[in-house]
């Protein structure tokens, strides 16, 4: 059965404790004069203790502090409604593309009542956003919001779950979203062996840092060699270009091959680049 959360508080009405006699209160007015006959109706019933004798929904509840509020007067009353009662959203196949910020699904609100329906929405977590994040709906309209994964934010977890509060003059929700198969980032490099000649002075090669999982690849690359250059040192992002400069004038005089290493680091794993300058 339906307790609704009253939106006159009694308690700041009559300053009465209901604790001290939970659904046994004093008729607000004997507290209160101030308190009008039809919102002490109101109470009366919200807080009756047989559970069928209370308003048995939102509606009801709003329909009795309207129409009672202001005697013939017919006030609008809007009526927040949601096309869904939940968004789940399986991420396992995506292709992120290099995107930043990832579109996971939508949400249409609807008034189903009268008059001007104004509803705000919040997440709660840093790495879910809502555009727009306030909407405004007249008498059997509806708009769509859209929700957005930013990948930068994502918690190492394998599964994401977010309550967005929808608050509005025509009922309040928390709307679940959750969002599972975000892999964790997985390196991968274009190239395992990059080959030099000591008969030019200087050459360039490159490789490319691609990312196979979900979340954001990062890390850095390092090499022991002094001759070997690395532009950039690190990275973020799911493809990289990294172009590795040889400096012919820092080569060890050896008349045999001279071998290095570039060290390709990440939160997705480690690998090596190998590096031939041959004689």
């Amino acid at each position: 059965m339906f307790t609704p959360l009253l939106c006159i508080d009694s308690n700041l009405l009559t300053k009465f404790d209901p604790a001290t006699s939970p659904f046994n209160l004093p008729p607000a007015q004997n507290i209160n004069a101030l308190v009008s006959a039809q919102t002490d109706a109101v109470i009366a019933r919200a807080t009756k203790a047989v559970l069928v004798e209370r308003f048995q929904s939102v509606r009801e509840l709003r329909q009795a502090l309207y129409s009672t509020s202001r005697p013939g007067v017919n006030v609008p009353t809007p009526i927040l409604a949601l096309n869904l009662a939940a968004l789940s959203v399986d991420l396992a196949n995506a292709h992120f593309s290099n995107q930043d910020t990832f579109w996971v699904g939508e949400l249409k609100i609807q008034n189903t009542g009268a008059g001007v329906l104004q509803a705000q929405l919040n997440s709660p977590e840093t790495w879910l956003t809502v555009q727009p994040a306030s909407v405004t709906c007249s008498a059997g309209a509806q708009t769509t919001v859209q929700f957005f994964v930013q990948r930068g934010q994502l918690p190492d977890v394998d599964h994401l779950l977010a309550r967005v509060k929808i608050i509005s003059n025509g009922g309040s929700f928390d709307f679940p979203v959750a969002v599972q198969g975000f892999r964790a980032p997985l390196l991968d490099v274009s190239e395992r062996v990059l080959k030099f000649s000591k008969a030019n002075a200087a050459q360039i090669r490159w490789f490319e840092i691609r990312n196979r999982g979900g979340r954001v690849l990062q890390g850095t690359l390092t090499t022991e060699r002094s001759w070997l250059i690395l532009v950039p040192t690190s990275f973020q992002g799911d493809a990289t270009r990294v172009t590795v400069t040889l400096d012919s004038y820092l080569l060890p005089q050896t008349a045999s091959d001279i071998r290095g290493e570039v060290l390709v680091s990440s939160n997705g794993g480690v690998q090596i680049v190998q590096v031939i300058v041959e004689h």
